[in-house]
């Protein structure tokens, strides 16, 4: 025992009345062996094994501020910087020469952290409990002194730029910096109370910036943009929910949350996918494009407009055909929007539905008649291909009965009805009724403006041809469709009346509903 006892230090041997090594503590080669009830320290230096106390010397340095907690932190246990034997003759203790190895424990480690000591500099680096500083092992300072050396006050973005740590970690720091429970800072976890969206960004209840998580107020930053013109209601729309341009997390800790670059990834929701759009959004441009809210427009991010400036950017006024051109929205949108174009209802404006309250006429046509003039691009001569003789058919004049829309087109239920507004503009010509009368095969071409082979202008007659559809000076008469009298087999004379009874002796036609119905009267 003597010879074991020989291989420790001198100062292991500090008096005769030791007890036997393998009964001693570690305090009887260093720290202080003097035990007066609340002052008990731990047994690390000083003393060190040279019988040193001062913290200049590498075998002192900074031990009982480690291991005796202060106001901003608890006691950080030997093992976490060296490995503790278990007893006095355990391998690597006293048979190895000072200074004692330094071997990191779990709390270095923390986040993935690769601590090393150096001996000549006296400091450690890439510590989880230090961080990026390198503290002088032989110049511990304060706690005051060291307060945001390990991490800034605020930490570096992504950590929000808030300097109040109390809003986040209420349960271990108060709002004056002063730690409540220091035994809960730097032990490996980062207490984080439930907080609401604003304790972090922006001020107002929607919890949106600004300011962003690096204190930025203006819109130019990034961070901010158009944030408030989209989370608030403004008099063309409502307010849009956060969730329509970003995953809104459960939690503060929540995956994809504070765990990213601090730059929020953009996640378009429902209403920016409607319609089959298909957006996207580009940072090096701060724009999205192919949102059903902005449709074909690119609006900069930083640079939000007003609504009255970005009236129409979205959409034409009037949007461009088969919408309507017409630009009173009211017509068809009245439910929203009033006739000088201000919304009665901006709530329901880019809300993902289209309020619809119409008639025909609101969109082609007039107050007396759902048939242009006008037509779907404003126009009111009969020259427009759009226009051309659709009053003269649906008035019918003195000569004939009018015209139902449904026999030249398929008349839609509603206005979203397949095949009406869903198409190219150019109304489908769809022959029914008294067109197709006596087995004729009416046909329209679009080309020369005229229909042939037709009941109407041609009864008798297969391959007759109209007169054009968008002709100003044609008039019609008896003889126009078929002969006065018509040809053979018909009788030869012209005497209508003897046989129709609806034809007087001038001839005139005495009842024209009775006339082109596809029904020949005798």
């Amino acid at each position: 025992m003597l010879v074991a006892a020989s291989s420790l230090s001198t100062a292991c041997l500090k008096t005769h009345d030791q007890p036997p090594p393998e009964e001693r503590t570690c305090s009887a080669c260093h720290g202080d062996t003097h035990r007066s009830g609340s002052e008990l320290r731990k047994a690390a230096p000083p003393s060190d094994l040279e019988g040193n106390t001062s913290v200049q010397s590498p075998g002192v340095g900074a031990h009982q501020v480690h291991l005796n907690g202060d106001s901003t932190h608890g006691a950080v246990p030997c093992a976490e910087c060296h490995q503790v034997p278990d007893s006095v003759f355990s391998p690597g203790h006293v048979d190895s020469s000072p200074p004692a190895e330094i071997v990191f424990g779990s709390l270095s480690h923390q986040d993935g952290h690769l601590p090393s000591y150096r001996a000549d500099t006296r400091s450690c680096t890439d510590t989880y409990c230090h961080r990026a500083a390198q503290p002088d092992w032989t110049a511990p300072r304060s706690s005051s002194d060291a307060c945001g050396s390990c991490h800034g006050l605020p930490p570096s973005p992504p950590h929000p730029q808030v300097d109040n740590c109390s809003l986040c970690h209420g349960e271990v720091i108060d709002s004056s910096r002063n730690f409540t429970a220091p035994e809960r800072h730097v032990d490996g976890h980062v207490d984080v109370i439930s907080t609401a969206c604003n304790s972090c960004h922006g001020t107002s209840s929607d919890g949106a910036p600004p300011p962003d998580l690096s204190g930025n107020f203006d819109t130019s930053s990034p961070g901010v943009g158009a944030h408030q013109n989209h989370l608030q209601a403004s008099d063309t729309h409502a307010a849009l929910a956060c969730d329509s341009c970003h995953v809104v997390p459960s939690a503060v800790d929540s995956t994809g949350h504070l765990d990213g670059n601090g730059r929020a990834e953009v996640t378009f929701g429902a209403l920016a996918l409607l319609d089959n759009h298909q957006p996207s959004y580009t940072q090096a441009t701060r724009s999205c494009t192919d949102t059903y809210c902005h449709r074909a427009a690119q609006p900069d991010w930083t640079a939000p407009r007003s609504s009255s400036d970005a009236c129409g950017s979205c959409h034409g006024l009037p949007p461009s055909p088969p919408h309507p051109q017409v630009d009173n929205c009211s017509l068809c949108h009245g439910e929203v929007i009033d006739s000088s174009r201000n919304f009665t209802a901006p709530e329901r404006h880019v809300d993902g539905h289209v309020d619809l309250s119409y008639t025909c006429s609101s969109c082609h046509g007039s107050a007396s008649s759902s048939a242009p003039p006008v037509d779907l691009s404003g126009n009111s001569s009969v020259t427009a291909l759009g226009v051309g003789a659709h009053q003269v058919h649906l008035s019918g004049g003195t000569l004939g009965r009018p015209v139902p829309c449904g026999e030249c087109h398929v008349v839609p239920s509603n206005i979203d009805a397949p095949g009406h507004i869903d198409g190219d503009g150019t109304a489908e010509v769809v022959f029914s009724g008294a067109a197709s009368a006596e087995a004729q095969s009416p046909s329209w071409d679009h080309a020369s403006a005229t229909c042939s082979d037709t009941y109407c202008h041609g009864p008798g007659s297969p391959g007759s041809v109209s007169p054009a559809w968008t002709s100003e000076s044609t008039t019609l008469d008896c003889t126009s469709c078929h002969g006065l009298p018509p040809p053979a087999p018909h009788p030869q004379f012209s005497q209508c009346y003897l046989c129709h009874s609806d034809v007087d002796a001038s001839p005139n036609i005495i009842d024209s509903s009775l006339h082109i119905n596809g029904q020949v009267d005798f």
